[in-house]
């Protein structure tokens, strides 16, 4: 980035916002006047405390505002590069300040523009997610989670690849969306929670390209009515879909993660023992176990 003056580090972030803001507004609403997003969004510096994290996309909601984090280390970069002192990583990643806001941008238009379509399924905007990937494809962005490989294998990628004008991108992802609510809609009748013994939930993923086995929640009733004890079990689980799971395939794959041995990265398990005294519940007292392969 090269500058006339010397910048503050706030003013080098901002500056490279801006910028990015007018090339996605560009390239998804050419030649429309609208702006990117509809709420507020600013951009700070942040110490991360690791060498992982480059950039982080958050949603204040207090303030109706999407906050892009910036770690201290890339912003150190990016001021090197100026100055035409660009280190190894930078160097066979290709990494810049701008490859960085780029993908949290595409995060927090995501957001607006899709998680309502789908509010069964959450986490529209995650890394691994088909909706966030095509998206960050059609703009070019970046990203360097392993999820990208996957990807790059699907159909729906080559598909996006070709598409040169946002119109027929968002088509193709509404179509998608609607193909997933098929599936939340399906997992949402009574003789389907009755059928599978669990409510079944599902977020789209922030790593796995699969169909992922995430958290479950078990909950055993011993209640006691004078002499008769009633047994009662309550289950609800979530899984992650990757982005090179179809919807067509979420169906069956659900069915045979329920029957399999994988083990759910978290799993919850309640005892509840109680009573019932004049048709009130009391109950006596919880045991719970958590098992966290997170």
């Amino acid at each position: 980035m090269q500058r006339g003056k010397q910048l503050s580090r706030q003013e080098i972030l901002d500056k490279a916002l801006e910028k990015e803001l007018k090339y996605l507004k560009k390239k998804i609403y050419y030649r429309q006047r609208r702006s990117l997003l509809y709420d507020d969004i600013r951009i700070e510096e942040v110490d991360f405390k690791n060498n992982e994290t480059a950039g982080l996309y958050e949603y204040d909601e207090k303030n109706f505002t999407h906050v892009i984090k910036i770690s201290s280390e890339e912003l150190d970069r990016e001021i090197a590069r100026g100055r035409k002192r660009v280190d190894a990583y930078t160097r066979f990643l290709g990494l810049t300040l701008r490859d960085i806001i780029r993908h949290e941008l595409v995060h927090a238009f995501v957001t607006e523009r899709y998680q309502h379509i789908t509010p069964q399924i959450g986490h529209i905007n995650a890394d691994a997610s088909p909706i966030f990937l095509s998206v960050l494809t059609f703009v070019k962005g970046k990203t360097n989670h392993d999820c990208k490989w996957a990807y790059k294998e699907t159909d729906l990628y080559k598909e996006v690849r070709e598409i040169t004008d946002y119109a027929d991108l968002h088509a193709k992802l509404i179509k998608l969306l609607m193909e997933y609510r098929k599936v939340t809609d399906y997992f949402s009748q009574d003789e389907t929670v009755i059928r599978l013994a669990s409510g079944i939930h599902f977020n789209f993923s922030p790593r796995s390209p699969g169909l992922e086995k995430f958290t479950q929640f078990k909950t055993d009733y011993k209640i006691r009515s004078g002499e008769k004890i009633v047994l009662q079990e309550a289950k609800a689980c979530r899984f992650n879909i990757g982005c090179n799971v179809k919807p067509e395939q979420i169906i069956e794959l659900v069915k045979r993660k329920l029957k399999n041995n994988e083990e759910f990265k978290y799993r919850e398990e309640k005892v509840v023992y109680a009573t019932v005294k004049n048709k009130e519940v009391h109950i006596l007292k919880e045991d719970k176990k958590v098992y966290n392969n997170l």
